[in-house]
């Protein structure tokens, strides 16, 4: 893009309004062509967020970093850039980088809970819980999500604590050379902060490639906040595979592409385990490897449709190559005259108690303001286990008594009313901004409307959805979750997110990408908006990820 003309603020002002109205893509187009990263502090970012939205997120990498780095730029949009740089770096897996972006945040605006979480976030996964748990100390209040991440800090503390005594009774009882037990004594130890202990188990191997992994992890660790240089590793093609991977996914962390590239090479592509794989993607993706990752993932998912991983990668291929199959603001239209409320087909919405809490049932109630006269189907649990009952009988019923979790029960819900009676989904936790009878104008029938992540590899979310009657993808899906809750009856753990929640749609929407558009973020955040504060979520126990069954993150969703 060119750099904006001084006498033309104008522009920038239309453009701008472009953006707020949710119409990223014609903002982007008024900027100009030429490189984002020579565009002034605020053009930058309004071309960031529309290449995010495009979706482009690599794109957007450079002119945010540009913007981070000016000290002469305004602090509240150093502070933007360096949120939404957080961001990308910690989908594309950079976790050292994304908390350098937040500490960054924290130097502008000390007080910022949300970044002061989120920088303990980084530093767990990178392998910190002691930082990590220093971190989430000093937000005051947390929700229930945020309450359970921080209190996964002394877990993993605790746990790393248990490794290393059973590994260090190991090492008394006799030699202990082998590189995997090596490398986990000094990660449990470097973990707990005993850098000067790990230093000295490093000393113990005579592989030099992990010996140098383990000293450069020790000097990164001492070092933070600073980020020291990263110097050349030996050869990796001794160490095991495992280790191999894991080095990989350390030098992700830290930026280093071409390294990580070279110390995952070795590994056979067949053997790839889920976050092996998913950590290839991301390498090959910011390498600008997009057609030979299609064709990799594509035939990862062939051999196993219920492959995930794979279904994400294909995904992101899909819409990297064919950005069209989203579905935009400036893509609405008006309802033919006449036409009834959201075409006659019902606003559908679950609680699993009687009566929703007061500021959840103020969210819920927004959709029928939002769509006046519309049909409202709202359930709670006896009416939802009475539905499943008179669709699908016993099974139905069997399907809901499995689910550990009122989360899974809307999951089961979500697909069995709208197989029905079409209609759109929303979680109680999504608040309605304009009526959404655009959105069904331009859905075809059988196709469903769905959001995608703006995590790398993309996964499509099931928190709003938007379907005909009978539409088949969503009569799978439905397929789907209860064949995993059954088998869940019968000892099987139930993994949610992957088993009912958004793995179902990604691995179904990857396989038959022609039976569902894609909704933009800015055309979603045109239609709803996330209310993140509601009561409930001051209680852990409310959150699915705190459930019974099993859960996973969406990085290491398993097959």
């Amino acid at each position: 893009m060119d750099t904006l003309p001084p006498a033309r603020p104008e522009l920038l002002r239309e453009a701008a309004a472009q953006a707020e109205a949710g119409r990223l893509a014609e903002a982007l187009a008024m900027l100009g062509s030429a490189d984002p990263a020579t565009l002034p502090a605020a053009a930058a970012l309004l071309a960031a967020r529309a290449l995010c939205d495009r979706p482009d997120p690599l794109a957007a990498l450079a002119p945010l970093e540009r913007v981070a780095a000016d000290a002469a730029t305004k602090r509240e949009r150093r502070v933007l850039a360096l949120r939404l740089l957080g961001r990308l770096h910690s989908g594309l897996g950079q976790t050292l980088l994304a908390a350098d972006c937040y500490r960054r945040v924290l130097e502008l605006r000390p007080a910022d809970a949300e970044a002061q979480f989120l920088l303990g976030r980084a530093c767990l996964d990178a392998g910190w819980p002691d930082l990590a748990a220093a971190a989430f100390a000093g937000v005051q209040e947390l929700h229930g999500w945020w309450r359970g991440m921080a209190a996964e800090a002394p877990r993993r503390l605790a746990k790393a604590r248990r490794l290393a005594l059973t590994l260090l009774r190991r090492r008394h009882a006799g030699p202990l050379l082998e590189p995997e037990a090596v490398a986990e004594l000094a990660g449990a130890l470097i973990s707990l902060g005993r850098l000067g202990a790990a230093r000295r188990v490093a000393a113990l191997t005579e592989d030099p490639a992990l010996r140098a992994w383990l000293l450069a992890r020790l000097a990164e660790r001492a070092a933070w906040p600073d980020l020291p240089p990263l110097a050349p590793l030996p050869r990796t093609a001794s160490l095991p595979a495992a280790l191999r991977e894991e080095m990989a996914s350390w030098l992700l962390r830290r930026g280093a592409v071409a390294e990580a590239r070279a110390a995952l090479g070795p590994v056979a592509e067949e053997t790839l385990r889920a976050p092996a794989f998913l950590l290839l993607a991301r390498l090959m993706l910011l390498g600008g490897e997009v057609e030979e990752l299609a064709a990799l993932a594509g035939t990862r998912l062939a051999r196993s449709p219920r492959r995930t991983p794979a279904a994400r990668v294909v995904l992101t291929t899909h819409l990297l190559r064919e950005p069209a199959r989203l579905l935009r603001v400036e893509d609405l239209r008006a309802p033919p005259p006449g036409t009834p409320p959201l075409f006659g087909l019902p606003i559908v919405q679950y609680w699993d108690k009687p009566v929703p809490p007061p500021d959840v049932l103020a969210v819920m109630d927004g959709w029928v303001a939002q769509h006046p006269g519309a049909r409202l189907l709202r359930f709670r649990r006896e009416t939802a286990r009475a539905y499943l009952a008179e669709g699908w009988g016993k099974r139905g019923v069997a399907a809901f008594d499995a689910c550990a979790h009122p989360s899974v029960e809307s999951d089961l819900l979500r697909y069995a009313v709208l197989a029905r009676e079409g209609g759109i989904w929303t979680d109680a936790d999504e608040s309605c901004r304009r009526p959404w009878d655009g959105l069904l104008a331009v859905l075809p029938r059988g196709q469903v409307a769905a959001a995608f992540s703006d995590e790398l590899p993309f996964y499509v979310h099931s928190y709003l959805l938007a379907a005909w009657p009978g539409t088949p993808l969503i009569q799978a899906a439905l397929e789907a979750a209860m064949t995993a809750l059954l088998r869940s009856r019968t000892g099987t753990p139930l993994n949610i997110w992957d088993g009912t929640g958004p793995g179902v749609l990604t691995r179904l929407v990857a396989a038959r990408p022609d039976e569902a558009r894609l909704l933009s973020m800015s055309l979603l955040r045109h239609l709803s908006g996330g209310a993140y504060d509601l009561s409930y979520k001051a209680d852990a126990a409310a959150d699915w990820r705190s459930g019974a069954a099993p859960v996973s993150a969406p990085g290491d969703a398993s097959a």
